[in-house]
């Protein structure tokens, strides 16, 4: 499953790649109980396995309702605040350092 966040004209959604390619809202297309697990990337990484099989189930049910064309939205980076940024790719024998 690819999950996407993407802008419709109504601000930042949560979405994930429908098998027709469209682009499923998740928050619209879950249960009133649900939605607040799909409020932003991060409350769905967060809710782990619980919040992933719900977006997985709401794809698989997917007939067409709250669906939106890719051509139409704007992607936004996945997280738009990220609560940490790691550089695990530069050796620390190689940083920056003031001379």
């Amino acid at each position: 499953m690819k999950l996407v966040t993407f802008d419709a004209g109504n601000g930042a959604l949560v979405g994930a790649i429908a098998g027709d390619g469209s682009i499923v809202d998740l928050a619209a297309a879950a249960p009133a109980a649900a939605r607040p697990m799909f409020s932003s990337m991060l409350a769905l990484i967060e809710g782990g396995d619980i919040s992933l099989e719900a977006a997985s189930d709401i794809v698989a049910r997917y007939r067409g309702d709250h669906g939106f064309d890719p051509a139409y939205v704007r992607y936004l980076p996945p997280l738009p605040v990220p609560n940490s940024i790691r550089d695990f790719g530069t050796p620390a024998a190689t940083r920056w350092r003031r001379p």
